[in-house]
């Protein structure tokens, strides 16, 4: 299994998700988001687009495009640690 699928199973599974066993293959989990996790979702949603409009009003394309491209290469170098 995936990390960040374990990750979710494992440490994510509180008020925001319900989770239950597959009952068609008993090494899978359903994990479905409550009505808490899908309020959650939706306001970190609202997050990323504002900051995503600040962005765009205070940098040019090309930079925001360098910016998106540094924070992947940051997300990888993370991934990279992770699996290590």
């Amino acid at each position: 299994m995936p990390v960040r699928c374990r990750h979710v199973i494992y440490t994510h599974t509180g008020p925001s998700f319900a989770r239950e066993v597959d009952p068609d293959d008993r090494r899978r989990m359903i994990l479905q988001a409550t009505e808490r996790g899908r309020t959650a979702a939706a306001a970190v949603l609202a997050g990323v687009m504002w900051v995503d409009t600040e962005l765009a009003a205070r940098l040019s394309p090309p930079e925001l495009k360098g910016l998106r491209a540094g924070l992947v290469a940051l997300c990888d170098i993370r991934e990279g640690l992770e699996e290590g």
